[in-house]
């Protein structure tokens, strides 16, 4: 895509949403390395302000950037359309880069890296871009469903077993 055919706004929100995640990042690497010491180390206002910042962060700018990434791979997706080349040789080559890439960053640089994750996402998710919209609905309901009787049912039973009180 040329520079004059760029949506200079997508650009601008996600370079804000990484912004936004890389103040996330910053904030995690100022605390000790294990997450469960953060009791001994914030305490009263420092810890409220501390869940504020998390939860605006992870609840806006990890989501913005989420969707500018699908919206990027629809992109491309129209774009190679356009031109009349095979969209999935190229777009499984740039995500199999970016699974790499995101490998080794969390591997030896940071255990918090979300490359490989959006790698893994992004190639499941470009499996279903010529399904309609409504199909897509129906199917994340049947998934969110699944995730409720697979993950959260079992974890509620064991809770209620295991309940100590």
């Amino acid at each position: 895509m040329s520079s004059q055919q760029r949506l200079h706004e997508i650009d601008a929100l996600r370079g804000l949403s990484l912004l936004g995640i890389i103040l996330m990042n910053i904030l995690v690497f100022s605390f000790p390395y294990e997450e469960s010491m953060l009791g001994d180390v914030v305490h009263g206002f420092d810890a409220v302000l501390l869940h504020v910042i998390t939860l605006l962060i992870i609840g806006s700018f990890y989501p913005i950037f989420t969707f500018l990434f699908g919206y990027g791979l629809s992109i491309m997706y129209d774009n190679s359309q356009l031109k009349g080349i095979n969209y999935y040789p190229i777009i499984f080559r740039r995500l199999f880069f970016l699974m790499f890439m995101g490998l080794l960053h969390g591997f030896f640089v940071f255990s918090g890296d979300i490359l490989f994750g959006y790698a893994f996402t992004g190639a499941i998710a470009v499996l279903f871009i010529k399904v309609k919209a409504k199909r897509l609905i129906k199917a994340a309901i049947i998934l969110f469903i699944l995730k409720m009787l697979l993950l959260v049912i079992p974890f509620v039973v064991y809770s209620l077993i295991n309940n100590p009180y």
